[in-house]
């Protein structure tokens, strides 16, 4: 049933995503076009847990399609983010990178940004900016009181051989944690 649910999805995004004009005001294409890219990156993970590189492929190049589109139309802040998760996927992390950061000068929700900033710094340490990675994580756990920030914090000093600055990041979660 799984499956078969899949294959009508993707028949579905698939004539969604190729008409053109999806309404006359192109604002109005934003939210549906964000949900197309989240149904083509849940799809690419699927075909990446069957093996299936290949269509894994091709749903992420849709999902980075969608996001360009959306960009086209206006700055948003969920189209930046999941074309970091797109880019990412890619190993492309400087571009990933930068699309979190991009993101995050749109966010205005505290759960997503939690994620986001966890993202970029992820990013980050892929490209060995060790520096970077703790400073966006220690800005957004700032910005949004957040004990997850605080946490991969600790866990990145303690990987990075920095065991005080860990100690201190577990004691402002633990700060965060008893507000």
């Amino acid at each position: 049933v799984e499956g078969e649910q899949y294959a009508e999805a993707q028949v579905v995004l698939e004539r969604a995503f190729a008409r053109k004009g999806v309404s006359a005001d192109r604002e109005q294409e934003v939210p549906f076009l964000n949900s197309l890219v989240v149904a083509y990156l849940k799809l690419c993970l699927r075909e990446i847990k069957k093996g299936d590189r290949g269509r894994a492929g091709a749903y992420l190049e849709q999902a980075m399609v969608g996001c360009r589109r959306v960009l086209a139309v206006r700055e948003d802040a969920y189209a930046y983010l999941y074309l970091g998760y797109a880019m990412d996927m890619q190993d492309r992390a400087a571009e990933a990178a930068a699309a979190f950061y991009q993101s995050l000068q749109l966010q205005t929700e505290r759960p997503t940004m939690i994620g986001t900033y966890s993202h970029l710094a992820h990013s980050l340490e892929k490209m060995g900016e060790l520096g970077l990675a703790a400073n966006a994580l220690e800005e957004g756990a700032m910005r949004v009181s957040s004990v997850e920030l605080y946490e991969e914090l600790a866990a990145l000093y303690e990987r990075s051989g920095a065991l005080e600055k860990a100690r201190m990041a577990r004691a402002a979660a633990a700060a965060v944690r008893a507000d």
